[in-house]
């Protein structure tokens, strides 16, 4: 139950319902590998790419991520809640319905991401770049938005969020 990876590549690697309680990972790239409903606790992860991944329904409760990158692949329903993320970049993720509770994502960059639908109510947005997201259906709060680096497109839809008509 515990997984410690370091200055390792893997590719198609299949984990899916794996569970694991302690890991550690630190310069590791993921090719195209399937992490589906797995279950990842006290995780450490630095310097880590995950290109082309499937993470659908992937648990990662409070874990902390370090100059991370995340292209392409499907995160939708993965679970995110209490994570730190420093210094991290999404890119053409589809984050559908993911869950970022009460997670640390001050200054990431979401790159053409799919957020719809995503639970980011008490997430940490100061200085997090969503321009060219889809961000329709984003659960959060107006002061959890405050800070967040965002489009016009993206404007007009959180502006009902903060009590703002534009006519």
């Amino acid at each position: 139950q515990r997984l410690r990876l370091e200055s390792c590549a893997l590719e198609r690697v299949a984990m899916p319902r794996a569970v694991v309680r302690v890991a550690k990972w630190k310069d590791v790239r993921f090719t195209e590998c399937d992490l589906a409903n797995a279950e990842l606790t006290a995780l450490t992860a630095v310097r880590v790419e995950m290109l082309g991944c499937r993470m659908t329904g992937l648990r990662l409760g409070e874990t902390s991520w370090q100059s991370l990158l995340i292209s392409g692949g499907d995160q939708r329903y993965a679970q995110f809640r209490y994570s730190k993320f420093e210094n991290c970049e999404f890119v053409g993720c589809d984050f559908q319905d993911s869950d970022f509770y009460g997670a640390d994502l001050r200054g990431c960059v979401f790159k053409d991401c799919r957020l719809h639908n995503v639970e980011m109510t008490r997430a940490k947005l100061v200085g997090t770049d969503l321009r060219g997201s889809i961000v329709d259906g984003m659960r959060l709060e107006a002061a959890d938005v405050q800070g967040a680096i965002v489009d016009v497109a993206q404007a007009l839809v959180f502006a009902p969020l903060l009590g703002i008509e534009i006519r």
